[in-house]
C-alpha cells in the first residue's frame, strides 16, 4: 500500500448495461476536512481574506457519487464573495468531494 488509508474501486459501462462507479474517500473529521480546504485555498494568494468556516449539509447517506456531505461555507473579511472567489472555492469543494467524507 501506499500510506493512503483509502482505496478506490472501479467499475465500467458496458454498452449493455451501465455500473456506476464508486470511489472510497478518506474519513475525516469536519475540523480536519477545514483545514484539507483551507491549506488548498491558502495556494491563491488573492484568496488571502477568505477562509473556509464550516461545512454544510452532512448528507445522513451518501449520495450517488458515494459522498456524505454538500458543500462548505467561505468567509471573507470584507464580508463579500467575488465571482473569482466563488470559482476558485467551487473547484477546491469539488476535487475535496472526490477524496473524502465526513466522520
Amino acid at each position: 500500500m501506499d500510506g493512503c488509508r483509502s482505496r478506490g474501486r472501479y467499475q465500467y459501462a458496458t454498452p449493455s448495461h451501465s455500473i456506476e462507479m464508486a470511489m472510497a474517500r478518506e474519513l475525516v473529521s469536519a475540523g480536519e476536512l477545514i483545514k484539507i480546504l483551507n491549506e488548498e485555498l491558502a495556494k491563491y494568494p488573492e484568496d488571502a481574506a477568505c477562509e473556509f468556516t464550516m461545512i454544510d449539509f452532512k448528507l445522513s447517506k451518501p449520495d450517488k457519487t458515494g459522498c456524505n456531505w454538500h458543500s462548505a461555507e467561505v468567509v471573507c473579511l470584507n464580508g463579500v464573495l467575488p465571482r473569482v472567489i466563488e470559482q476558485v472555492t467551487a473547484r477546491i469543494i469539488s476535487a475535496a468531494k472526490e477524496k473524502y467524507n465526513v466522520e
